[in-house]
């Protein structure tokens, strides 16, 4: 992983992408191949649990390669074109802040 670098503050960024569908995954990885998102994307998965897992394991690594990794910002895209109701209460672990959620609509879906 190598860090997209924010040209306003100077932090870097990364991202990954949550769908408990996997529909999309053979179309996805096909732009995958032919057009790689880089270095700054961690990775893909429809369990939310193994997705948090990934990201943890990738700031643990910067921990340990960089030290202080207070300016990476993690971003858990959920791109969706139909509502996802998760009826229980989600606790992100504190190990992955920063973490943000970018918003996206599509098709009169809320987020």
């Amino acid at each position: 992983m190598a860090p997209l670098e924010s040209r306003t503050n100077g932090e870097s960024h990364f991202f990954y992408v949550w769908n408990p569908n996997t529909n999309w995954y053979p179309d996805f990885e096909g732009r995958q191949r032919d057009d790689p998102l880089g270095p700054n994307f961690g990775g893909y998965h429809h369990d939310l649990a193994t997705i948090c897992v990934r990201m943890r394991a990738d700031r643990q690594a910067l921990v340990e390669t960089a030290g202080d990794n207070s300016n990476v910002v993690f971003h858990l895209i959920i791109p969706t074109y139909y509502p996802i109701v998760i009826h229980t209460p989600i606790v992100f672990a504190v190990e992955l802040f920063p973490l943000t959620f970018p918003t996206f609509f599509f098709d009169s879906c809320y987020a």
